[in-house]
């Protein structure tokens, strides 16, 4: 098993319950910490592949409402860590 939810506990094994707490938590505060129409593009890496093979790359934003996650695999432009504006395409100058 594993432990990343309360290492300093020595034999404790997560259960699905932490990681979901720990998930909705840190989901809370990235929301405060990004401003809306703002995220982040992270590269998917070890336990993320794991549990979403098909994903490569995503986008963490603020939707105003939520924090979010879009798939992003196809963007090579970018690096990890990259601060992204999301822009609606209804809204870019150049849209059909």
């Amino acid at each position: 098993m594993s432990n990343y939810t309360k290492s300093n506990e020595k034999d404790y094994d997560d259960k699905p319950e932490d990681w979901l707490f720990c998930s909705l938590l840190f989901s809370a505060a990235l929301g405060h910490l990004l401003k809306e129409g703002r995220g982040i593009f992270i590269k998917l890496r070890g336990e993320e592949l794991k549990l979403h093979p098909e994903l490569k790359n995503v986008i963490v934003y603020n939707n105003g409402k939520c924090t979010r996650i879009m798939d992003a695999s196809d963007r090579t432009d970018l690096k990890e860590g990259d601060h992204i504006i999301m822009i609606e395409e209804k809204d870019l100058p150049n849209a059909n």
